[in-house]
């Protein structure tokens, strides 16, 4: 039996696969009496359909068996040759007294030549933090420490004050789904709700009962509303406004610092580390894409559609963390699974490239990754999740998520170590 592998475009080969002989006529012989015994035909009793009658009605069925036969009897010799990354795809198969040919398309996994990845030119910004940007954190900081407390009676709602209210919508005068909700907190001056909405509630008082007119956007996601203008009928529960802490020495010690110049150093520090790790991700992303840009690779249709799926797996996993799942997030906002496979396919591509390219240069450099590397790792993610190692470790094994997540994590500091060895020796201007 031989067999041929030739280059075709896309990172895909095409194999032929031939035999001439006795053992053609034996494997078309297993093939037909297999069949005998599966088929079922009127007239005849299962398993005694004369052998002509199925060679005359099985025919593709005869060839696919005979090929499978030639293919797991030649499967790690071919698997030598090339790395698939797909199943095959026959092209054709021909049986014709003791002749046999197989002709079967696969992807396989791309070759290509790897630039020099040392030596590479890059500008790295300054990470630099402004006395503005301190303040802005500071505020936010006061923001999430302050406390909401009910306003005088008789004080109307203004912006910035948090309303809870009761409200309906209706449009001609016709109550809609989704249009209902009692006890609802609306933070002014958000932008959470439609048109005008949160402008109109602003100027009135507890225990007022009003309407609202506003107008549904013309590009809304549900398309039964897009333009039409609505009513709802509000009332409000109560209005609290911010109750904004000082910021001062007492301020600080609340949240455990001695004084406000120790929680002033702290926060400019942590400022300053993640402009910093900014620029270092601005730097390694430029890297990556002048490796990406001068290095020739097909990527076969096979691992871009892989990649694509998991993308809208993980997406479809936080949307129903939030109780929607993705078919309705793709119907809401109008979107096609083919329009979001074309919007997907660039960044898939250039991801797939980057890791290539990565995985080439560890092997080219021998990187390794040690357990310890791979416990702490495990580690670090249990404190993350406030647990004990072992109790993380129990819980990805009873959902059977251990060893893929041991493996993501194994790749993830590969390429770490890879994209150390491109910044370290990279001219950094």
């Amino acid at each position: 039996m031989a067999f041929a592998i030739k280059d075709i475009e896309n990172s895909a080969v095409e194999v032929t696969v031939t035999e001439q002989g006795e053992k053609v006529l034996k494997n078309k012989k297993i093939a037909i009496n297999e069949l005998v015994g599966e088929v079922e035909i009127p007239g005849f009793r299962k398993g005694k359909v004369p052998t002509e009658t199925i060679e005359k009605r099985f025919k593709r069925d005869i060839e696919t068996k005979v090929a499978d036969m030639f293919l797991k009897e030649l499967h790690e010799e071919i698997l030598e040759k090339i790395e698939p990354v797909d199943y095959i795809n026959f092209k054709s198969i021909k049986l014709e007294n003791d002749f046999f040919e197989l002709v079967y398309t696969v992807d396989v996994y791309p070759k290509f030549e790897l630039n020099n990845y040392k030596g590479l030119e890059v500008k790295k910004e300054v990470a630099e933090v402004s006395v503005d940007a301190l303040n802005k954190e500071l505020e936010i900081l006061i923001d999430k420490n302050s406390k909401l407390k009910e306003v005088a009676e008789g004080e109307v709602a203004k912006n910035g004050d948090t309303a809870n209210i009761n409200f309906e919508g209706f449009i001609d005068g016709v109550a809609f789904q989704g249009g209902k909700g009692e006890g609802y907190d609306l933070k002014l001056g958000s932008k959470s709700f439609i048109d005008t909405f949160e402008e109109q509630i602003e100027g009135h008082k507890v225990n007022d009962e009003f309407d609202v007119n506003v107008k549904f956007p013309e590009e809304y996601h549900s398309k039964e509303y897009a333009g039409k203008p609505a009513v709802f009928k509000v009332k409000i529960n109560s209005i609290k406004t911010l109750e904004k802490s000082e910021l001062n020495d007492d301020f600080a010690k609340d949240l455990g610092y001695e004084t406000l110049d120790e929680l002033k150093n702290k926060k400019m520090e942590e400022l300053k580390e993640e402009e910093e790790n900014k620029s270092k991700q601005i730097m390694t992303d430029s890297l990556l894409n002048i490796l990406k840009d001068k290095t020739e690779i097909t990527v076969p249709e096979a691992i871009i559609n892989r990649e694509i799926e998991n993308r809208i797996s993980e997406f479809d996993q936080q949307l129903r963390s939030q109780g929607l799942s993705f078919d309705q997030y793709a119907k809401m906002n109008n979107l096609s699974k083919d329009k979001l496979y074309a919007d997907m396919k660039p960044v898939a591509i250039n991801k797939i490239k980057i890791d290539l390219i990565l995985e080439k240069i560890a092997e080219i450099e021998n990187i390794e990754v040690s357990n310890e590397d791979i416990e702490d790792k495990v580690e670090e993610a249990a404190k993350y999740y406030s647990m004990e190692k072992a109790q993380f470790v129990d819980r990805l094994k009873s959902m059977k998520a251990y060893d893929n997540y041991v493996s993501n994590v194994k790749l993830n500091l590969t390429q770490l170590k890879a994209i150390d060895i491109i910044i370290n020796n990279a001219t950094i201007i």
